[in-house]
Order: structure tokens, then sequence, then C-alpha cells
């Protein structure tokens, strides 16, 4: 599988602004960060294309998108998006159809949704993750059901997702108030193409692993614990929450903050420190190696999706780390672990969603099991070449040198036999099948001698030396069988 590593590529709200074309080809993924869905039912873009001192206009930018296009990259909108909103049709129609606008007018490949940290409040009564009640979370579904339907399967649906989306669930009441997201992410699962966990922009934030410990952000656990409720599945207020496949998901690194006149050496040790403890994280996710005192339940997860970086223009302000080290790292991740982990789900709750296609397994099999049909029928075929090689060697051996007797009934001499030739053309006048002994009586025999019996491998059938010099014997002509 190919590995992404991804990145959020700032505009306009970040310090250090970086042009779309000239972002570094080892993303695979672009996130043009961001454009905002508000009250007036209008999307916002976080930079001005039109302002004075703009850093990029409206052209450049449409020219380095269709240059990323070109060489294969995907690039995507962020769309920052309150589910608050949702409370009606109109308000979904609305998105919808500005929606259609935005990506046709700049060709984007897809969305990246980014949720709001504070969401909606369920119902009294919703508790049921997989048959939601609460009207902003059933008009939410239905608008990125109608915008995928739209775009079709090459479209690509991505969330991004705080790390509080997993977090603390397993009370009614909790996810009542906070877990709106999950009945979202349940109903789309086999829309989206990638689910990207990220390192929020608190400092020190910490995370609750499965068994309940906190995890500081600042050790290579942090990475592994907020993976585990999508690679593992949780439970939900008493409802087991089926994990995601492995190659849908994918862990978001926030980088420290950079001053802009940066970068100082605290920034660029802070820098460095964080990114090595989230390629530690990563390693001990896809490997069980590099971990610190949490590894990935059972075997690890060579096929994760990938990696994203918030932002690109703080990798690249500081040379390029991140899109230096991942490549390599996911594709080493991944060959260096035989064989793959293809279990989503090691707690034992049900799963919707699958990491092997049936297709892509049936057509392994049927590689190998063609392979050994072909095998079981060429061998013998060849086996049974080379023995009627051999065999017709040996007759040939065997075989008296024709004289110039009168040839058979059955066989039409086709060239005349010229004085001291030693060679006869012979075309048969009918196939001869060869089975059961024949008796050849010879034209011309010595007194007394009887007809004989013989076979293909009876030696019999040659003359004795006594009837080869005899006056009185004349031998019969060679036999040629149909087939030769």
């Amino acid at each position: 599988m190919q590995h992404l590593v991804m990145g959020a590529l700032g505009l306009g709200a970040v310090p250090h602004h970086v042009l779309l074309s000239v972002v570094q080809d080892a993303f695979n993924v672009i996130n043009v960060d961001r454009v905002t869905f508000q009250n007036d039912m209008q999307f916002h873009w976080s930079i001005c294309f039109t302002c004075s001192g703009a850093k990029e206009t409206e052209a450049q930018f449409t020219a380095g998108l269709t240059t990323k296009l070109q060489r294969g990259t995907s690039v995507r909108i962020s769309m920052a998006v309150d589910m608050a909103l949702f409370t009606n049709d109109t308000t979904r129609e609305t998105f919808v159809s500005r929606t259609f606008d935005l990506v046709n007018k700049y060709q984007f490949t897809g969305i990246d949704v980014l949720p709001n940290d504070k969401l909606p409040p369920l119902d009294t009564g919703d508790t049921d993750f997989s048959h939601p009640r609460t009207a902003v979370v059933l008009n939410f579904i239905a608008a990125f059901r109608e915008i995928k339907a739209h775009f079709g399967p090459n479209f690509t649906l991505t969330f991004t997702t705080p790390p509080s989306t997993f977090q603390s669930l397993s009370s009614p009441s909790v996810y009542q108030s906070s877990g709106a997201l999950l009945p979202v992410l349940h109903a789309l699962r086999d829309d989206i193409v990638v689910i990207c966990q990220g390192l929020s922009t608190d400092e020190g934030n910490t995370v609750v692993d499965s068994n309940g410990v906190s995890v500081s952000s600042f050790t290579a656990d942090y990475w592994v614990a907020l993976a585990r409720p999508l690679l593992q599945g949780f439970n939900v207020a008493g409802n087991p929450f089926p994990a995601f496949a492995p190659e849908q998901v994918c862990l978001g690194w926030r980088t420290p903050g950079l001053s802009a006149k940066g970068p100082t050496a605290t920034e660029r040790e802070a820098f460095d420190s964080h990114l090595q403890i989230f390629q530690d994280g990563i390693t001990c996710i896809m490997q069980d190696t590099a971990c610190n005192t949490i590894s990935p339940s059972g075997e690890p997860f060579p096929n994760l999706l990938g990696v994203a970086v918030f932002f690109i223009n703080d990798d690249a302000f500081l040379g390029g780390s991140f899109a230096r080290v991942f490549p390599p790292l996911l594709d080493n991740a991944q060959a260096s672990t035989s064989p793959p982990d293809t279990s989503i789900n090691q707690t034992g709750s049900p799963s919707t969603s699958t990491t092997l296609s049936p297709s892509s397994v049936v057509m392994g099999n049927s590689h190998g099991l063609q392979g050994a049909v072909i095998a079981a029928i060429i061998i013998p075929v060849v086996a049974l070449v080379i023995l009627a090689v051999l065999l017709i060697i040996v007759l040939r051996r065997r075989r008296p040198s024709p004289d110039t007797e009168a040839p058979r009934s059955d066989i039409v001499a086709t060239s005349s036999v010229a004085h001291g030739s030693e060679s006869n053309q012979y075309m048969l006048s009918a196939p001869q099948p060869y089975s059961a002994p024949v008796t050849i009586a010879p034209r011309a025999v010595s007194k007394g001698a009887v007809p004989r019996t013989f076979g293909a491998h009876d030696e019999q059938s040659h003359p004795t030396e006594s009837e080869e010099h005899s006056s009185d014997f004349e031998p019969a002509p060679p036999l040629y069988y149909a087939g030769r």
C-alpha cells in the first residue's frame, strides 16, 4: 500500500507564508487551511487575496494548485464547520450548494472537515451512536453523504479531529454532552478516506490511555494512546464502537509555535525534540519498536495510512525535516514488518470496517492456485515429450535398413531410389495404429519357414543373421507409424 505524508498549508493566519507551488513534492496530500462556514451561510477564507500587501494573489494560488494537481498531488480544502448550525434542511442545503461551488471553482480533490472542539449536545435519550436521533447530527451526516455522492468515489472525504473526540466517552452522560461527532464518523465510515487525530494547540495536553492512565504529549506513549481507540475500537456509553481500518487512520503532529522572526535556538531545539517523540510514536505503532511504556495491543499496525503536519509552513521554515524523515520511515516500517497485520478490532467488538478487500484476497490466492495448476500440467507433458523422443530414437536404431524390396500395399513411394542412394521418402496412405502385435508374412521366405509374430519391443522382430544372408530370404519393408 502507499503511505501518505500529508500537511496543512496555512494561508494568511501563519507567520511564515509558503506558496502552494513551492511545497515539497514529498507531501502526497496538501490540505489548504482554511475556509470557515459561518452564520451568514457563506465560506470565509483565512487569507485575503485582494487586500493590499497580500502574500499571495488568487491567480498565483490557482496556478500553484494546477501545478500540484498535474504532478499527482492531492490538494484538498480544509473547512471549519460548526455542527450546531445544521438545525434545519435550509442550512444543510445551503452548505452543500456552497461546497459544490467552492470545489468546482478551484478543482479541489477533496475536503478536510475540521469540526469545532465544542460540539452541540445530543438530545435526551439519544445514547446509541449507530442510530442517532438528534437533528443537527442527522443533517450533518446527510450533507456530507450528498457531497460525496455528487463528486464520486475519487473525491476524498477527510475528518481531522481533536484528541477529545475519542476520550472518556464510556459514560452515557459524557457521550450525550460531548460525543456528537461519533455518530457522524460511524455513519460515514465507508465514505471517509482519512480520519486524522491531531495534537491540539494546548501545550502539554494529555490523553487518557485505555487503561485509564493519563499520558503526556512529551512522550511517545501519547501517540500510541491516541491511536488505540481508532485502531482497536472502544466502548461508548456501553456500546462497542468499531475500529477504523489502519488504512484510514492518520496521526497529525502540530509543530511548536514559532515566532515571526525565528527560529531561535530554543524554538529549533523544541521542534527537533517534539519531532523525535512523534517519530518514535509512529515507529512504535507500525513496528512495535521504539516504544516507551505503552505498545500496541497484539500486533503492530504496519498498514497505518500515514502522518500529517500542522503546518507545512513551519516545517519548511526550519529546513523541511518532517518532509525528509517520514517518507522513508513509513515505507521501511511496512517493509520490515512481516506478515502485515490485518486485524483492526482487537477488543472483540463487531466491526463494519475492513483491512483487506475480499477481491484482493481472492485474487492473491488465485495467483498461487494458477501457478500450481500450470506446474501440474506442464511437468507431465514435458516428461511425456522426452519419453516420446527417446522411444523414437530407439525405434529408429532398431529399424532394419530399407532395401530395394517392393513397398507394402499401404505405403506409396513418393520418389524413386537412385543407384547408391541411402534414403527413401514415404507417405502414409492411411494412419496405421500401433497397438497389439501383428503378424507379417514376408513375400519371399526360405523353404520351410513359417510366419512370425512380433511387437514394437520384441527383439525377434529383426531377421537373424542367417536370414539376412540367405539368398532365398527377402525382408519385409520397415514399419512407419501414424504420428511420426
